[in-house]
């Protein structure tokens, strides 16, 4: 296969543009793919429970055996040899299950997804998506049906952007970075792919990058310098296969269900690698939200609380009362608008070409929903940043990082859901609480739910 897309490369250096290489270069992958890949069709009927191994089978046979000799005798010295072999096999087989679902338990560490392929199968009842009612109130049923109303509602959330700037972050930064990638820093990022993930529209599947990472690794290091250096991303890179994952509520209701985005493993290849200049660049110059303890790394859903009840607790000691206030903002990830997008970024110094990359990157995507391997039509995608992208995160944690500007009271943030507290045994309090919920509201945001509570006096 290695020597198949070498060949198929042989005339790279011609190639001029970002679309005709990467064109050239898929072309080659998924041509050795149907060459050189044989397809085979797995029979479901007879899969073997994960727990069932050689062992097992000898000692069911064991037990078979003993039962047919009994059966044929019908001598009490044979039934007993029964007894004894059904129940070494019934205590063989209560062994091997337990032995077996640790093992599946312990999956769920490496990202693996047999620990939930195996909850689902132990389900009674088969919970997916059957039926959907469109915004008509009609019942639909058919995949593609189902597709095309999910992506007539995902794409129906996304926002209309109000002309003008916006706000400005940052502005105290002066210094930009340029580089260019490296062929070892691909090859690194190829070694890191995982295979078990889901390929993206392109028909690229990740193990084919890491088992060829020897032979693209140059024409994919020169495709990725060159698409930073003029912005131009792909089409391929701005298409992402959605997968609509249930939430809460009737399963009826499209609005039940949250849009996850398969986009092309090559495209996170280069989002990575630029994930990786955007975090080292607010780090150096401080630009991290330090309220922000969502997609940051040394930072998780433990230090969120920890800062939280730090806060909370100093003011409950010396006898005062806080009102807290649980916030989730709707369709969050959906509505970032890119034009003030892209100018938060322009004001945190960024390197211009990667500023200018993402700019590309989310003008004109298009998505569509898969159901049973039944597509929707396309849809464009005008607002949001993807969720299932590298870049995704921390392009959402940099529009949201001005959000405590004019906050009077304490702001902890894990991704979109948020609690502000304020302490309300003082005078002015209680408003100042009102006031700053008032404030959330009028940057943009839209609250899905509050839960208020007081804790204190």
């Amino acid at each position: 296969m290695r020597f198949c897309v070498k060949e198929s490369l042989s005339d790279w250096r011609s190639l001029k543009g970002v679309q005709e290489k990467w064109d050239y270069l898929k072309e080659a992958l998924l041509k050795a793919t149907g060459n050189c890949i044989r397809l085979v069709s797995k029979n479901k009927k007879g899969k073997k429970p994960l727990w069932y191994s050689a062992e097992v089978a000898k000692i069911v046979k064991n037990k078979k055996t003993a039962f047919n000799n009994y059966k044929t005798t019908q001598s009490e010295e044979d039934r007993q040899t029964y007894k004894i072999r059904q129940k070494e096999a019934k205590q063989f087989i209560r062994v091997s299950k337990a032995h077996a679902e640790e093992k599946i338990a312990q999956s769920v560490k490496k990202g693996d997804k047999t620990c939930f392929r195996y909850i689902n199968e132990k389900r009674k009842v088969k919970q997916g998506l059957v039926t959907l009612k469109t915004k008509e109130g009609r019942y639909v049923e058919e995949d593609k049906s189902l597709t095309d109303c999910l992506n007539e509602y995902f794409c129906s959330v996304f926002a209309e952007e109000k002309e003008g700037k916006g706000p400005q972050l940052g502005g105290n930064t002066k210094e930009t970075f340029t580089y260019e990638f490296t062929e070892e820093e691909v090859i690194q990022q190829l070694s890191k792919v995982k295979t078990n993930k889901s390929m993206g529209p392109d028909g690229i599947h990740p193990k084919l990058l890491k088992e060829l990472s020897g032979v693209i690794a140059k024409p994919l290091t020169d495709l990725f310098n060159q698409s930073l250096l003029t912005g131009a991303a792909p089409e391929d890179w701005k298409l992402a296969n959605v997968v609509p994952i249930y939430k809460k509520g009737s399963r009826e209701e499209s609005g039940n269900y949250r849009p996850v985005s398969l986009t092309s493993v090559v495209g996170k290849l280069m989002e990575t690698m630029l994930k990786e200049r955007i975090v080292e660049h607010l780090k150096t110059h401080r630009l991290q939200d330090q309220k922000q303890h969502g997609f940051t790394s040394g930072r998780s859903c433990q230090t969120n609380l920890i800062d939280f009840f730090d806060w909370v607790t100093k003011i409950i000691d010396t006898g005062g009362a806080v009102d807290i206030a649980y916030l989730d903002f709707s369709k969050a990830f959906d509505t970032v608008p890119h034009r003030r997008l892209i100018n938060k970024l322009q004001s945190l110094s960024l390197d211009s070409n990667i500023v200018e990359w993402i700019r590309q990157w989310l003008s004109d995507r298009q998505q569509r929903v898969v159901v049973n391997g039944v597509y929707s039509a396309q849809g464009l995608v005008t607002s949001g940043v993807p969720q299932g992208s590298v870049l995704g995160p921390i392009l959402f944690n940099i529009f949201i990082s001005d959000i405590a500007e004019g906050i009077n009271g304490k702001l902890c943030l894990f991704a979109d859901y948020t609690k502000i507290c304020n302490r309300v045994d003082v005078p002015g309090g209680i408003r100042q609480m009102t006031n700053d919920l008032v404030k959330l509201k009028t940057q943009g945001l839209n609250i899905e739910y509050l839960i208020h509570l007081r804790v204190g006096i």
